[in-house]
């Protein structure tokens, strides 16, 4: 007897469509990098910013190779990030905190997978390549907050 395939349900599965059964935690174990400081963390120089036009231009955020913005669905910036970065092989590279809406990491070229939350949103998982001689800006938008029950 032939088996049924449900078309429907194989076409959300191919297009991402289906949510996971659990959500990933924010990291507990997380390391806290202050606003406007250059911090090393796992042997990453690392740094979080982004509030205000002055803070944004600052000549220093230039010569990083990652520059991860959090943002809302509408595109407004939003601060308080979580991220937890990986390796292509899967291996954990670094979980940092930011006040601020832009983390920013000089990561070594390659590529990462990025997962990310900001308070109750998330998380949001990107793919990331770092890149040498250049900055890979990407923008982690959050969906809106569930409700409160």
């Amino acid at each position: 007897m032939p088996k049924i395939i449900h078309l429907p349900i194989i076409a959300a599965l191919a297009a991402g469509l289906c949510a996971p059964v659990a959500a990933a935690a924010q990291p507990a174990d997380a390391i806290h990098v202050a606003a406007d400081e250059v911090a090393t963390v796992n042997g990453v120089k690392t740094a979080c910013t982004g509030v205000g036009k002055a803070k944004r231009e600052d000549p220093r955020w230039k010569d990083f190779a990652v520059r991860i913005e959090a943002a809302s669905p509408e595109g407004d910036y939003l601060g308080g990030m979580t991220l937890n970065v990986a390796d292509n092989k899967g291996t954990q590279v670094l979980s940092v905190t930011c006040g601020s809406p832009w983390l920013l990491m000089d990561l070594p070229p390659g590529a990462y997978k990025v997962t990310a939350w900001s308070g109750a949103r998330g998380p949001r998982t990107i793919d990331v390549r770092a890149s040498s001689g250049r900055q890979s800006r990407y923008v982690v938008a959050f969906p809106k907050p569930a409700p409160a029950s």
